[in-house]
């Protein structure tokens, strides 16, 4: 049995992304800046579940093998560690990327109602987003 313990899902403005053959393509340049949501359900490092939530941004790629955005997502997977070691903020670089980042956390348990969702992520987070130059 495989049970999912982490899981992310990413955002940008639509004009940032086109559909190509079926497939997201958002390019990787400057401008770029991504909306991040991890839901961590368990984790040896948290002691009960947390959604972390922010924006990525000065992204920027060291290998000419990464085309878009979405490829880094699974690189993710695998470097979550580093990646989110210096939390709330962001400055993580590898061989093969660059990337910088402001994030929140909050209890998913927390989050009981439409209500408390605005007010302790969606509002943060756009609020985030605007600060973000």
């Amino acid at each position: 049995m495989w049970l999912l313990r982490k899981f992310a899902v990413a955002f940008v403005d639509e004009s940032s992304t086109e559909l190509k053959k079926g497939q997201n393509f958002t390019e990787i340049n400057a401008e770029l800046k991504v909306l991040y949501f991890r839901i961590i359900l368990e984790d040896k490092n948290e002691s009960e579940p947390k959604l972390i939530f922010g924006i990525f941004h000065s992204i920027k790629k060291n290998k000419e093998f990464i085309k878009k955005f979405e490829n880094l997502m699974g690189y993710f997977e695998y470097t979550d560690n580093k990646l989110f070691s210096k939390f709330p903020e962001i400055d993580y670089e590898d061989g093969n990327f660059k990337i910088k980042g402001s994030f929140k956390k909050v209890n998913l348990l927390d989050i009981n109602s439409s209500d408390e969702l605005i007010e302790k992520v969606i509002k943060p987070i756009i609020k985030l987003y605007k600060s973000i130059k």
